[in-house]
């Protein structure tokens, strides 16, 4: 086959020629004539474009430093092909190993052992963990450098960090998704699950189920637990089992953090004056899921217009006339009222400037006031927004679904424009709800928060950030670190038991890395022989896939179901590229794969 190839390609006298035979296929490199083989302006200009061409090229090529790191910089695995003296050169073996963690073991053995060397790289490429000496997985300062970058870190790290408090509250100060990791008897230990929430709320989705029902437990989580957590929303009450959502107590406390979480209140608790009266201190708009008889409670009202006038909006006619809500309509003084700014009032230029005493702005004048007032009103980022809430709006959804909305929370002044935190319920004709959008909005779309959406097979849960789709149209897509949770039931989702999901960093709805969990049962792949992918680096259609797909090209590992192990490079669930095939009686094939099976020519 070789004689015949070399026969083949023996009378090629052009480079653009020579370089379609190299993109049908990379080892056709070996068969061209010595006119190109040794041309090394010719070989470097190939690599430069992608082609993954090191392991067919000359010993003197596999020496040259600038060609070996041109080639790492394309795929790192390059580095298994370059001379042994390369294999010794840390910037070398640096630049493959950040790209690349499985390139580790293609390196001089020295630096797996180098803890030097693994500290700096482990800040740029935690995978490479998997492949270092042993010793340092059993090193606190070196797995929490790790963890800091990566918190999947901890699924390599030695075991008894998960089961080590300290350690962990100290891992989840570096990176709270750490939590994930942690072992199933810290989930149950309340002293430190309490320490953490200090430092995390998010904790309180990663504890053991017996917890969500000890009333100690989670009336001491109400009192300390923020609203916002840094990215996502967060009540005790979501969490916290059905018999406690009729506990006073617990649910005083729960609202004075966040008056919304009025909504995850017993019924019975929703007709209670002192409960809706906390809330509303917190967030007006818990008036909307509180019980309507409280709009016809004289002595509610009253009380209710002291915390703030929205309760005007939906009082019941027959008080408009009464005279005591007269009064205490006209002695409210807007200027003294006492009233806790919001995070969005404050980024709002009209209402700091009315609470600075400054008069409304004239366009037709343009006084000093003016001025100032344009000036901050460009240091302040984004819209003026206001209160409001609205129902059954009839609407087609983002997914071409008839129905209507419900909107409870912030929009664009004078819009109806969801901008800043709020919650948008999209139902069905029917009333069914059909999506839960729940988090911050910027004009119009979900930007920072979670989505829920019944789809009839599964619950299907995203939480994340957001952004619009690349095609400008009204879909968001969830982009960097972010989780797709699939559930059976409504009961599943309360106890956070997917049967399926996809977690780790997203770009544009894409995973990019991270792991994927029962593919075929959420409609990620089309096998239903495959347990979990671990997905580490995607190349995205690079001239070096055209060897293998016109898709992506993933790097990782993949389980399969009755017990076999692939790691290298795939696509979508089948080995393809190189890669090594671990069979359930330890038996291994390792090479080139094509489309799940090992290629014929296998090199």
């Amino acid at each position: 086959m070789k004689k015949n190839l070399t026969d083949k390609f023996k009378n090629v006298v052009n480079e653009k020629e020579a370089l379609d035979i190299i993109l049908r296929d990379n080892r056709n490199l070996k068969f061209l004539p010595d006119k190109f083989k040794k041309d090394r302006k010719f070989i470097l200009g190939i690599i430069k474009q992608g082609h993954f061409v090191l392991e067919y090229l000359e010993s003197s090529f596999k020496k040259d430093r600038e060609i070996v790191l041109e080639a790492i910089k394309h795929n790192a695995h390059s580095l298994h092909f370059a001379d042994k003296s390369l294999k010794k050169d840390r910037d070398v073996v640096m630049e493959a190993v950040i790209l690349e963690g499985e390139a580790l073991i293609y390196a001089d053995e020295n630096f797996a052992k180098d803890r030097e060397f693994i500290l700096e790289a482990v800040t740029k490429n935690c995978e490479l963990l998997e492949f270092v000496d042993d010793s340092f997985l059993k090193d606190k300062e070196f797995v929490l450098e790790a963890v800091k970058e990566e918190p999947s870190s901890m699924f390599y790290a030695d075991e008894s960090f998960r089961e080590d408090k300290d350690f962990i509250l100290t891992a989840i100060k570096k990176n709270g998704h750490a939590l994930n990791y942690i072992d199933d008897s810290l989930k149950k230990d309340k002293t430190f699950v309490l320490e953490a929430l200090k430092i995390n709320g998010f904790a309180l989705e990663r504890v053991d189920e017996s917890l969500k029902k000890d009333r100690g437990f989670i009336l001491e989580a109400a009192k300390q637990i923020n609203t916002f957590n840094g990215q996502l929303f967060l009540t005790v009450l979501e969490f916290a089992d059905e018999s406690l959502r009729k506990d006073k107590e617990i649910v005083l406390e729960a609202v004075k953090q966040d008056g919304l979480s009025l909504q995850y209140a017993d019924d019975s608790l929703k007709k209670d004056k002192e409960v809706v009266l906390e809330a509303m201190k917190d967030n007006p708009l818990a008036l909307d899921v509180a019980h309507n008889n409280l709009i016809k409670d004289k002595k509610f009202v009253l009380e209710a217009l002291k915390i703030n006038s929205i309760i005007l909006e939906v009082i019941d006619e027959s008080l408009m006339k009464d005279p005591d809500v007269i009064a205490t309509i006209d002695s409210i003084d807007k200027k003294k009222m006492k009233k806790k700014l919001t995070i969005y009032e404050t980024q709002n230029p009209d209402v700091v400037f009315q609470r600075k005493g400054y008069p409304p702005l004239d366009p037709a004048k343009q006084t000093a006031t003016n001025i100032k007032r344009t000036a901050a009103k460009k240091k302040f980022k984004g819209e003026n927004i206001e209160k409001t809430n609205f129902k059954n709006k009839d609407v087609i959804s983002k997914d071409d679904v008839p129905g209507n909305e419900e909107y409870k929370g912030y929009v664009k002044t004078g819009t109806e424009y969801p901008h800043g935190e709020g919650t948008y319920i999209f139902r069905n004709k029917d009333k069914s709800i059909y999506s839960i959008e729940k988090g911050i909005f910027e004009n119009g779309f979900l930007i920072n928060g979670t989505e829920i959406e019944y789809l009839g097979w599964c619950i299907h849960k995203t939480i994340g950030k957001w952004k619009w789709h690349s095609n400008g149209n009204r879909h968001e897509r969830i982009s960097g670190k972010g989780e797709e949770l699939y559930y059976k039931s409504e009961s599943d989702m309360k106890k956070n038991k997917p049967f399926g999901y996809l977690i780790g960093t997203f770009d544009d709805g894409m995973i990019l890395k991270g792991e994927v969990f029962k593919p075929f049962q959420i409609n990620y792949t089309s096998s239903d022989f495959v347990k979990k992918i671990l997905i580490k680096k995607i190349y995205k259609n690079t001239d070096y896939l055209t060897e293998y797909t016109n898709g992506n090209l993933e790097n990782g590992e993949i389980f399969f179901e009755n017990g076999d192990h692939y790691k290298g490079e795939f696509s979508g669930d089948m080995p393809h590229g190189m890669g090594t095939m671990t069979y359930k009686d330890d038996s291994k094939v390792k090479g080139r794969w094509h489309h799940g099976n090992i290629a014929e020519d296998n090199q």
